[in-house]
C-alpha cells in the first residue's frame, strides 16, 4: 500500500482570521494605536533568542536552540518551502518538477545528489572570499560525528542508524586500552577505514562521491548508502546533521562564531553571549535573490515571566510574539474572554512548531548522584524502586498531568479538568498514515488488542489517543486490570523484598526543576505532585530538587541526577522510528531512562549493573530488551509494507507506555489556537517541523511595514490555501520559474 507522509499543514487548522472589533483598546495605560501605528522596517527581522548558542558547528550539536539559529547560518542538503514542497539547498533540484524527489533513487537505499556549482562557504568577516562546497566537507563532517567519543558530536546516532558502515566506523574509533585511553583517535577517516578492511575486505562506508567507495574529495557528487530503505530520507536531509562542515570546524566544537566559515543565508557579524546576536545577509547564498530579510537582529527573552516575550514586541523591540495563555495580561489585552473572537483581530492562527514535538516524564533507572562520594543509599534505592513495573504503573495512572499542563492550556480549557495539551503518546501526531488512516489509528488498535490481552477493562468506546483526552489518570484496570489497591501492595512487598531505603515509610524520588521557572511553571509542578503524594497509603513520595541555577540544571539533567524529569523531543524526519529509536537501549535518550548506565552486558546478553540488582531486574531488563530488539527489526527489515510497519510500530510503543510503563508521554506545547501578533506576513515561509530545520529558516519571510490588517491576513491566507489547491492541480507543481527548482540560475 502506498505510504503518504502526513503532512502537517494538512492536519492542522489553516489560519484562523478574527472578526473585526475596535482596535483601540485601553489596558493599564496602554493604547494598541501604539503598535498599529507603529512603523518597522521591511528588511529587518527582530527576534528573540533563550539560551546562547553552543556550538557553530552542524555535526556537533542537537539542541534544538542551537538549530534556530544555525538553520540561518548554514545551508541544509536539502529544505522545504512555504508550499509544502521540498528542494534541494546545498544539492541541486531534480530537473523533473513533477517529482516530489530531489535526488535520485532506484531502491529508497541508494541516493545520489549533485552539489549546487553556485553553493559556497563564505568566510565569517561576510567578505567577497569564498569557497566551493564539496564532497571532502561532507566527508570532514562523517569523520567529526563518528568520532564522537573524541569530539562530543551530539549527532552520530542518526549516522549509525542510516549509513552503511558508520556503526563500525564508530566502534573503531571508541575502542580504549585497559587504561582508558583512545586507541584510534589519531586515524583519519579514510585511515579507519583502511584499518577496517585489513579484518574485512569487503567493508563499504555509506558516504562517496557517486560510485561505491569512491572519495573524489573535490567532487560535486555524493551518495548515500542506507542500511536499510528509507523512502522518507529526504527528510532528514532538510536537517543538520548530515550537512557538511568546512575545514575550519574539523577539530572542535566551534564555540567562537569567528572561527569558522559559512554557507547559510546569514553570516553572524555580532554575539554578545546571552544578551544579543545579529546576523547579516551573506551575498555569496545561493539563493541570495530569495532573500527578502537582510538582517536579524537577536534580543534574549527573560525566562522571569510569561508576558516576556509580549513586552519586548510592545516596546519595539522584536517584529512579533505569540499570545501566551499564561500571560494574564497580554490575554486579557488581545484575547479577551471569548477564545474565537478576540479582543485585538490584527493577529492570525498558524500551525506552531511546537506540533509535532511531544513531552515525557522519564523514569530514570540510574540516578548518578548514586556515584557521588559519600552518596546516600536513598539514589540507590529511588533507581531499584523504578524496576518495579506496579511503581511505574502506579505513578503513571496517578499522576494527574494537567494540574501541570494547564499552565500552559487553563485559558483553553473552557472549564474542564482535563487539559487539552497532554499527549497520550510519545510519537507526536501527523507523523505518517496510509492513506487516511493515521499512525494513531493504528495505536488504538494496538492498545485495544494489548488491554484484552492483559484482562483489562479498555473498550473501544474508551479509546481516544487524541492530545486533550485523558488516557491515564485512574486508568490503571483499563490495561491490566490492576486496582491501586493491588498496585500498592505490590510496591510495598517490593520495597520490603529489596531493603529500599524509606523516608517516613516511603520510598522518595527526586523531580528536577529549573529555577528560572519559580515563579512560572514550578508552582504548577508542585501542585500535581502534592496531589499524587496525598493518596492514601501511597509508598512513594516525590519531591521536588531545585537546582541551583539553570547551568546547574542543565548539568544535571545531562549527567542524569534525577529520578524523574519533564524533557521534549522533536522530530528529525518524517517517520515513527524518530521517536521510538530514542528510547531503545543505546538511544538517544538512555542518559534520561538511566539505561545507559543501568543495563550492561555480560559478554552474550544484557543484565542490570550489580550494585542495582532487585527482584524485578531481570523483567525490566527483558522489557528494555524487548521493545529495542523488536524496534529494531522493524525498523530494517519493515520497510515497504508501510501498513505492516505502522502496525507493529504502534505495538511496539504502547506496550512501551501501557504495558511496561517505561515512560509517560505528558504534553504537547502546541496551543490549540497559535496567534501570532506580528509584522511577519503568514505563510512566507515553512512551518513544517517534520522536515529537519526547514521551519526555522528566516530568509523568505516578509514583514509589513506596519502590523498588517484582518484584512491583509484574510488575503495573505487565502491566497497560500489557493496556491495550494494550484500545486496539486499543476503537472509541474508550480515549480516553473522558481530559483529552488532552476539549478541553471543566478550562478555566482
Amino acid at each position: 500500500m502506498a505510504f503518504t507522509s502526513k503532512k502537517l499543514l494538512s492536519s492542522l487548522a489553516l489560519a484562523s482570521m478574527v472578526s473585526m472589533t475596535a482596535a483601540n483598546v485601553v489596558a493599564c495605560g496602554f493604547t494598541l494605536d501604539r503598535i498599529i501605528e507603529r512603523e518597522q522596517r521591511t528588511n529587518v527581522l527582530n527576534n528573540t533568542f533563550a539560551y546562547s548558542v553552543t556550538s557553530w558547528n552542524t555535526a556537533y550539536t542537537m539542541q534544538a536552540e542551537d538549530q534556530k539559529v544555525l538553520a540561518n547560518v548554514f545551508a541544509t542538503p536539502l529544505a522545504r518551502d512555504e508550499y509544502q514542497r521540498t528542494y534541494g539547498d546545498i544539492f541541486e533540484s531534480n530537473e523533473d518538477l513533477s517529482s516530489d524527489l530531489v535526488g535520485q533513487t532506484n531502491d529508497s537505499i541508494t541516493w545520489n545528489y549533485t552539489i549546487r556549482k553556485n553553493a559556497v562557504w563564505t568566510n565569517p568577516e561576510n567578505t567577497a572570499e569564498k569557497e566551493n562546497i564539496k564532497f571532502g566537507d561532507f566527508w570532514n563532517a562523517a569523520e567529526f560525528v563518528l568520532k564522537s567519543s573524541i569530539t562530543g558530536s551530539q549527532t552520530s546516532s542518526l549516522w549509525k542508524s542510516f549509513i552503511v558502515g558508520a556503526e563500525e566506523i564508530a566502534s573503531f574509533y571508541d575502542q580504549k586500552d585497559e587504561n582508558g585511553n583512545n586507541l584510534n583517535g589519531h586515524y583519519s577517516l579514510e585511515e579507519a577505514i583502511e584499518k577496517i578492511r585489513e579484518t574485512n575486505s569487503n567493508f563499504v562506508f555509506g558516504l562517496s562521491s557517486g560510485s561505491q567507495n569512491a572519495r573524489d574529495m573535490n567532487s560535486d557528487k555524493v551518495t548515500f548508502t542506507l542500511i536499510k530503505p528509507a523512502p522518507y530520507f529526504e527528510s532528514l536531509l532538510c536537517y543538520s546533521v548530515f550537512s557538511p562542515i568546512h575545514e575550519t570546524a574539523r577539530k572542535n566544537h566551534v564555540p567562537n562564531f569567528k572561527d569558522t566559515w559559512y554557507s547559510g543565508a546569514y553570516i553572524p557579524t555580532k554575539v554578545n553571549g546571552i544578551s544579543m546576536m545579529t546576523l547579516e545577509k551573506n551575498e555569496n547564498y545561493h539563493f541570495k535573490e530569495k532573500a527578502t530579510i537582510d538582517k536579524i537582529n537577536y534580543k534574549f527573552l527573560s525566562k522571569a515571566g510569561a508576558g516576556a516575550a509580549r513586552t519586548l514586541f510592545e516596546s519595539g523591540d522584536t517584529t512579533g510574539f505569540t499570545v501566551s495563555s499564561a500571560d494574564a495580561a497580554g490575554w486579557k489585552r488581545y484575547i479577551g474572554d471569548d477564545l474565537d473572537n478576540p479582543a485585538f483581530n490584527q493577529m492570525y492562527d498558524v500551525p506552531s512548531l511546537d506540533a509535532t514535538s511531544t513531552f515525557v516524564m522519564y523514569f530514570n533507572s540510574y540516578n548518578s548522584r548514586m556515584d557521588e562520594p559519600g552518596a546516600d543509599s536513598k539514589y540507590q534505592s529511588a533507581s531499584k524502586l523504578l524496576q518495579s513495573k506496579a511503581a511505574r504503573q502506579f505513578i503513571a495512572t496517578n499522576l494527574d498531568r494537567s494540574q501541570f499542563v494547564k499552565y500552559y492550556s487553563e485559558k483553553f480549557d473552557g472549564g474542564s479538568e482535563t487539559s487539552k495539551m497532554i499527549r497520550n503518546l510519545f510519537t507526536a501526531p501527523g507523523m505518517a498514515a496510509v492513506g487516511t488512516k493515521e499512525y494513531y489509528d493504528y495505536a488504538e488498535e494496538a492498545l485495544l488488542d494489548l488491554a484484552k490481552t492483559n484482562q483489562g477493562t479498555l473498550t473501544e468506546d474508551d479509546l481516544n489517543l487524541a492530545d486533550g483526552n485523558e488516557m491515564l489518570l485512574g486508568k490503571s484496570e483499563w490495561y491490566t486490570g490492576d486496582t491501586n489497591e493491588t498496585l500498592i501492595k505490590e510496591i510495598q512487598d517490593f520495597i520490603k523484598e529489596n531493603n529500599l531505603k524509606t523516608t517516613g515509610g516511603k520510598v522518595q524520588l527526586e523531580y528536577l526543576t529549573n529555577p528560572e521557572h519559580n515563579s512560572t511553571l514550578n508552582p504548577a509542578i508542585g501542585r500535581m505532585f502534592t496531589k499524587f503524594n496525598s493518596i492514601a497509603n501511597n509508598p512513594i513520595q516525590i519531591v521536588v530538587t531545585e537546582a541551583t541555577s539553570e547551568s546547574d540544571y542543565n548539568a544535571l539533567k545531562t549527567a542524569g541526577k534525577f529520578d524523574l524529569f519533564n524533557g521534549g523531543w522533536g522530530p528529525d524526519f518524517a517517520d515513527p522510528s524518530t521517536f521510538l529509536a530514542t528510547t531503545t537501549i543505546g538511544g538517544d535518550l538512555d542518559s534520561y531512562t538511566g539505561t545507559m548506565k543501568s543495563i550492561v552486558s555480560n559478554g552474550t546478553s544484557n543484565e542490570i549493573i550489580d550494585k542495582l540488582e532487585t527482584s524485578e531486574s531481570a523483567e525490566f531488563v527483558e522489557a528494555y530488551q524487548n521493545y529495542t530488539d523488536n524496534f529494531k527489526e522493524t525498523d530494517v527489515n519493515v520497510t515497504s509494507d508501510m501498513n505492516q510497519r505502522l502496525t507493529e510500530f504502534a505495538q511496539e510503543e504502547v506496550k512501551f507506555l501501557y504495558e511496561d510503563f517505561l515512560m509517560i508521554p505528558f504534553y504537547t506545547r502546541a496551543a490549540p489556537k497559535n496567534y501570532q501578533v506580528s509584522h511577519v506576513m503568514p505563510y512566507t515561509a515553512s512551518y513544517d517541523n517534520m522536515y529537519g530545520v526547514s521551519a526555522y529558516k528566516e530568509f523568505t519571510k516578509k514583514i509589513s511595514k506596519t502590523l498588517p490588517t484582518a484584512e491583509q491576513l484574510k488575503e495573505a491566507t487565502e491566497y497560500w490555501q489557493n496556491y495550494l489547491k494550484f500545486i496539486e492541480e499543476d503537472e509541474n507543481k508550480g515549480k516553473d520559474d522558481n530559483i529552488f527548482w532552476d539549478i541553471n540560475k543566478n550562478y555566482n
